[in-house]
């Protein structure tokens, strides 16, 4: 069997650690009134008022530096009602911290990504994303591009946004590739729009989503990916459901654009 993309998950730090996505009762970690905790506990790695950069309280998994920003100082807000100014302000500090991260030289590689709701692996639901220092793994770059190829919803000469026609997982993905250059942060909003679009993807039944970062040379990616229990065909047998309406997909978020 090859296990050269295995993590190992630390399952007594994984005992302690708090949910609030199936726990009402759980505190949240994340509010204002926790922040001088983080503070107080030699957590926090950047402060920027409404959102931070902390460590991982709980860093379940072994060989990892893992690091939370948290994108907001209250509950309830999140990609889908930030202001395009704020989500924007929001992506610019990701990447500096990522940046930081990189330039340390410590790790193989430098993930970023965001799970939100129940079916997305996350935990606490107060909005944050996650960047991890690996030490010794890294990943397939050339499945990762090939992933994106797709039917185009849009696309000038810095960005595009297609909809998956071999996903990664199964299902659906919907990918936002931009050039390193481009300074316009259009991809911000089209992260948005596709969040928001998701409310009403097919009925409202993927309720959860996924935000994973790649890049290339050239370009940056940033997949938004619905989220629903993988099939038994996935998990059990490793074979992938891929949609034969990935066009009329693209073309329904075009006309949700409009709207």
């Amino acid at each position: 069997m090859n296990h050269k993309y295995d993590i190992t998950l630390n399952t007594k730090i994984a005992k302690s650690k708090p949910n609030t996505v199936t726990n009402n009762d759980t505190v949240c970690p994340f509010c204002d009134d926790t922040k001088p905790q983080i503070i107080e506990s030699g957590l926090m790695l950047e402060d920027r008022k409404k959102m931070f950069w902390a460590k991982n309280k709980f860093p379940l998994l072994e060989d990892t530096y893992q690091t939370l920003i948290v994108e907001t100082n209250r509950c309830g807000e999140s990609l889908a009602t930030y202001t395009l100014e704020y989500a924007t302000q929001l992506f610019k500090f990701i990447f500096e911290c990522r940046d930081k991260l990189i330039q340390t030289g410590k790790y193989k590689e430098v993930i970023f990504f965001k799970n939100h709701g129940i079916h997305s692996d996350s935990s606490i639901s107060h909005s944050h994303s996650q960047i991890i220092g690996l030490n010794k793994l890294s990943y397939d770059y050339q499945e990762i591009e090939d992933s994106i190829e797709g039917p185009t919803v849009y696309q000038n000469e810095e960005i595009r946004v297609t909809v998956s026609k071999i996903p990664r997982a199964e299902f659906y993905e919907f990918n936002v590739t931009w050039k390193k250059e481009d300074e316009s942060y259009q991809y911000v909003e089209w992260i948005q729009t596709l969040i928001k679009y998701l409310s009403i993807f097919k009925g409202g039944k993927f309720n959860s989503y996924n935000l994973v970062f790649h890049e290339t040379e050239a370009e940056n990616i940033i997949k938004v990916i619905p989220r629903k229990p993988n099939s038994v065909y996935y998990i059990g047998f490793g074979i992938r459901q891929t949609p034969n309406d990935t066009e009329q997909i693209a073309k329904e978020i075009q006309e949700f654009t409009k709207k």
